[in-house]
């Protein structure tokens, strides 16, 4: 390690979407070959992949600055990356370090705790759709921010098409036929109709295509089948026979392979990596119908792939959706857009890591 800038990411796998950070993550990686990566490993979890030369319960200034110091007394520390708010507060006392703060949800009120203190090199970077879809108060906290662009790297390409290859052993494990019209329900935030439930209302459009026999199943995971009575409803209109639960919050590129359409809905204001699912959709050959809000709004639909519907109760959002089931052709031309879209080359990471570079990378390598 002797002589090679070391590029130090500290990584919270307490996060609900740490499998998807820890793919961004191996992404940059990947990207940056010029510089050693090192993974400082917040809670349990089964890590980057990255080499970890710690791991804490929390993230703390104190760990961060003893790790720091270990790691200098081998080779110079070119830049630090916290994939997470929690996880910058071990970067807080590294004043002559650069440092850059990956955001996974929209701050808190109050002052925020990493700008205290005297001037140091702290920069943010967030995806573009989830930053325009924040409210201006919220968006010029974070200000200057890097925004970068929906379309990681190969790593979390790879996660994507291993899910599809699998998925006959995904829907064997859920008890779904493999010739199912699977559709998976993915809330967040909240909705764009005052006085309504997201979760409620994108489950209702799942159902409403059930109970018009024209899905099979429904996916949807375990925190939101449990919440807001949900499952109670389910059997009240008989459809909790075919509703299974996977993990969709937590491992969505495990499982999105088995399905073949996905509603969105919700703000994603807590939960940034939520603008990159119609993107992972997309790869995966799955449609998407999603609220017409942000940041799904400012999101990759194209049109063969994923489509907006208005923000209406959900019989709306059914009509929307039940084309896309039931078209074989759409649905050969989400299956070629997808075989296309993995043949060909399209570089480690697009502009993911690009935006991610600072001043500290001219010249290095």
């Amino acid at each position: 390690m002797s002589g090679e800038r070391i590029l130090l990411h500290v990584v919270d796998h307490r996060l609900a979407g740490a499998p998807l950070r820890a793919s961004l993550v191996r992404d940059a990686a990947a990207a940056m070959p010029e510089h050693a990566h090192l993974e400082l490993a917040v809670g349990d979890g089964p890590g980057s992949g990255l080499p970890r030369v710690a791991r804490i319960p929390v993230a703390t200034r104190r760990a961060g600055r003893e790790v720091a110091e270990a790691i200098r007394a081998e080779a110079p520390i070119a830049a630090a990356w916290a994939w997470s708010l929690d996880a910058a507060a071990a970067l807080r006392d590294l004043d002559d370090t650069p440092r850059l703060v990956v955001v996974d949800r929209a701050p808190g009120p109050g002052p925020d705790p990493m700008r205290g203190g005297p001037p140091s090199p702290i920069e943010w970077a967030a995806w573009a759709p989830w930053l325009d879809g924040l409210p201006p108060a919220v968006r010029f906290g974070l200000e200057p921010i890097r925004p970068m662009p929906i379309r990681p790297g190969t790593a979390t390409e790879t996660e994507i098409e291993r899910s599809v290859r699998a998925r006959e052993s995904l829907r064997e494990a859920l008890g779904i036929a493999r010739d199912a019209r699977v559709v998976g329900v993915r809330a967040v935030g909240s909705s764009p109709i005052r006085g309504r439930s997201v979760r409620w209302d994108a489950f209702s459009i799942a159902a409403l295509a059930v109970i018009a026999r024209h899905a099979d199943a429904v996916v949807i995971d375990a925190k939101d089948i449990a919440s807001e009575g949900l499952r109670n409803w389910s059997r009240a209109v008989s459809i909790a026979p075919v509703v299974h639960v996977a993990p969709l919050r937590s491992e969505i590129l495990e499982w999105i392979g088995a399905l073949d359409a996905l509603i969105l809905a919700g703000d994603a204001a807590d939960d940034a990596d939520a603008a990159l699912l119609p993107w992972i959709a997309g790869r995966a050959g799955v449609a998407v119908v999603a609220m017409d809000q942000e940041p799904w709004r400012s999101g990759v639909l194209d049109g063969v792939t994923g489509r907006l519907v208005p923000a209406a109760p959900p019989p709306v959002g059914c009509t929307s959706l039940l084309p896309i089931l039931d078209d074989p052709v759409r649905r050969a031309r989400m299956a070629a857009a997808w075989r296309k879209t993995f043949r060909e080359p399209t570089g480690p990471t697009g502009g993911f890591t690009a935006s991610l570079r600072g001043g500290w990378s001219v010249g290095v390598g």
